[in-house]
């Protein structure tokens, strides 16, 4: 089990920090594509467009595994919280709000997908 898992803060900055990286991709895939211009059936736009389109499934992935890695561990940490009478109010916070950015994390990667198809229209 990850540390991050147990500490909200400690999560909030990893997702963060992975989330860039879709950011990266998309500006990174708007200078390395032309616009209008270019040949959708180049080489070049052929490779560019598959590596990264592999680069944000691989990030989608490391970020949902993250996600569901936490939510288990949150969930059996409310769980054990319920049967022992612990802190159950946060720990039902924690678990809420990871189920939140697993929605949020939809969003941020159908977005990013969305980027990368209409970039590479007709080459993916």
């Amino acid at each position: 089990m990850s540390a991050h898992c147990f500490d909200l803060s400690l999560f909030i900055d990893r997702l963060t920090n992975l989330r860039k990286s879709d950011d990266r991709v998309i500006l990174e895939l708007n200078d390395t594509l032309p616009t209008k211009s270019f040949d959708a059936q180049s080489k070049i736009c052929r490779q560019h467009c598959g590596q990264f389109d592999r680069t944000i499934k691989q990030l989608h992935e490391q970020r949902n595994q993250l996600i569901e890695e936490c939510l288990a561990v949150n969930a059996a940490k409310l769980e054990e919280a319920e049967r022992n009478g612990g802190d159950v109010r946060s720990a039902r916070q924690a678990v809420r709000y990871i189920r939140n950015e697993k929605d949020v994390e939809e969003i941020v990667a159908e977005r990013t997908r969305k980027a990368v198809h209409d970039r590479c229209r007709g080459v993916l």
